[in-house]
């Protein structure tokens, strides 16, 4: 029977060895050794060379800049994070101005339902973004009008007197008369409401306040713009329309304390009462060092 090499196929005699594997490995050794597959085996070695180099180099360089950032970030960390503090306070600045403007019209309409709304999240941030908002409007009309008072004077004088307004204590009585009495008269609110067996707290009492405070200051601009064209005029309307915050206030009150009905009214008229004198004690104080430093530098001016 004919038998046939099993790696060529070729037909193979009874006994007979194919050679064919035998010229394979003597062809592949003939390729290591001749010289086309030397140099072949010695492109194949540069390349793995070159790719180690390569592989070596970018893992220096990544090394590298890894320490470089570490560094970078260790010098300059307290300034981030100073400055992630500042970019997080920002935001919450903007923000709770869009609330404090968002709260403005609705208080207008009905004060005494928002208020109460408002109050009862027990949350004092929007009465005291008002309580604060009134305070630089405040101040800030009274700065101009200093200025525009020292310039008139100046111009008065034709020159010859320099008015050093008090700036600096008006400033501080601005700030007294304004957020620092309506947080004041907060906590007596909250302390005489206690006293006279009602429920209440210093954060309701706050936004109480704050709301009352969108009414001041529109008296007050109301006043002001007013007194530019006649000061009878701003007079008359100040005494109209000042009654309206203390009336709009009460009603808040009485719509945020729990409380008997009739120890409402005697409750805030002690707690305005305690305010009206603080109040009066501070301006007299106050102004009269105000006046004194104004008169002081006027005569200096003089002579």
């Amino acid at each position: 029977m004919a038998k046939y090499c099993t790696q060529c196929g070729r037909k193979l005699e009874d006994g007979e060895v194919c050679t064919c594997t035998s010229q394979n490995n003597n062809a592949a050794g003939a390729s290591r050794t001749s010289p086309g597959g030397q140099q072949q085996y010695q492109q194949t070695q540069q390349q793995y060379q070159q790719q180690a180099q390569q592989q070596a180099q970018q893992q220096y360089q990544q090394t590298q800049q890894q320490y470089q950032q570490t560094q970078q970030q260790g010098q300059t960390g307290g300034y981030t994070k100073e400055a992630e503090w500042i970019n997080k306070q920002k935001d919450a600045f903007v923000s709770g101005t869009k609330s404090m403007f968002s709260e403005i019209l609705p208080i207008l309409k009905s004060p005494v339902s928002r208020v109460r709304k408002i109050s009862s999240s027990g949350n004092a941030a929007t009465g005291i973004q008002l309580i604060i908002a009134k305070a630089v409007i405040f101040l800030v009309v009274i700065i101009i009008a200093l200025f525009v008072t020292a310039h008139r004077i100046n111009e008065a004088s034709y020159g010859f007197i320099e008015a050093d307004m008090p700036y600096f204590q008006v400033i501080i009585l601005t700030l007294l008369l304004t957020a620092g009495i309506d947080f004041l008269e907060a906590v007596i609110l909250k302390a005489l409401t206690g006293a006279f067996n009602g429920v209440t707290n210093t954060n309701t009492m706050i936004n109480l306040i704050g709301a009352r405070g969108i009414f001041d200051t529109f008296v007050f601009l109301i006043v002001i713009i007013l007194g530019l064209m006649a000061w009878e005029i701003a007079l008359a309307a100040l005494a109209l329309l000042s009654p309206i915050s203390v009336y709009i206030q009460f009603a808040s009150y009485q719509g945020c304390v729990n409380m008997a009905e009739d120890k409402k009214p005697y409750a805030y008229f002690l707690a305005k009462l305690c305010m009206g004198i603080i109040s009066f004690l501070l301006v007299y104080l106050l102004i009269r060092s105000s006046i004194g430093s104004l008169i002081s530098s006027i005569s200096g001016g003089l002579w």
